[in-house]
């Protein structure tokens, strides 16, 4: 099920102020009821501020994507208190988050079209050419667009089966690069990249998002070293707070991810696919 949330630059039900902080998670459990009690996320609190970029690192089952669920309202009957853009998130219709929240995951939705087509899904707004051509620069997937794909009226599978899983990514990540949302979350959205690609997309990414909130879920630790917090899960609690520089330099969870792997985090996928 697709569920990458587009966002642009409209006029939004949910109030703006610079003042105001982006997240805002007050005592946040869950557990499924059909877990034999097994708490997923354990009395999580945090503030986000606006134009912030939050790292979330954690090894698989720590309750990570649970939280970026329950933010993308995937996930109902938590505890707690959660609020976007100080309105409480119960309270905001899903057509709220795509005018304010995009989020890339690690396998995006691709659809039968054109190479054009599936870059500009969810845009509202006419684009131009040459903001086209920009999009897929900074996503690294121009050069392969105009030699092996065909063009940007190249034929595209369904599913995107005739491209690489990096492709796949880097033509979401040129779709976000057109938008104008107030929150981007990628969740683990260049595991299929690697490294050089993935370093001057992240490099794009804080260039053109400068001033908005980014929350980035990574299978690279070494992806979150211009983050301004990482948070650190273990067990659905946060054990962890703090930059990359600070978390290097303590002993704890993250020093121990970052000696015992020199390989990514985390990759629910095996081998990197350019």
């Amino acid at each position: 099920m697709d569920v990458s949330f587009i966002g642009q630059e409209v006029t939004s039900k949910i109030k703006g102020n610079s003042n105001e902080p982006a997240v805002s998670v007050h005592n946040l459990c869950f557990a499924y009821p059909d877990s034999d009690d097994v708490t997923i996320l354990d009395d999580i609190n945090l503030t986000i501020k606006k134009g912030e970029s939050i790292g979330i690192a954690g090894a698989s089952g720590c309750g990570k994507t649970t939280f970026i669920h329950i933010l993308l309202k995937l996930i109902h009957g938590y505890t707690g208190e959660v609020s976007l853009f100080d309105k409480g998130l119960q309270a905001i219709s899903r057509e709220e988050l795509a005018d304010k929240i995009a989020y890339v995951p690690q396998k995006p939705f691709i659809f039968s079209g054109t190479i054009k087509d599936n870059i500009l899904y969810g845009c509202q707004q006419t684009v131009a050419d040459e903001a086209l051509l920009e999009a897929a620069r900074n996503a690294c997937i121009l050069d392969e667009i105009q030699d092996s794909l065909g063009g940007f009226n190249g034929s595209v599978s369904e599913n995107g089966n005739n491209l690489s899983g990096g492709q796949r990514q880097r033509l979401a990540l040129a779709r976000v690069m057109l938008q104008a949302p107030q929150l981007i979350i990628f969740d683990e959205a260049t595991s299929a990249l690697d490294n050089t690609n993935e370093a001057i997309i992240q490099q794009n990414i804080e260039r053109i998002f400068s001033r908005k909130t980014i929350i980035t879920i990574a299978h690279r630790l070494t992806t979150l070293k211009n983050a301004d917090r990482i948070l650190v899960f273990d067990a659905g609690k946060i054990v962890q707070e703090g930059d990359f520089k600070s978390l290097l330099e303590t002993k704890g969870l993250f020093q121990d991810f970052l000696q015992q792997r020199s390989k990514p985090l985390d990759l629910k996928e095996p081998g990197n696919v350019q």
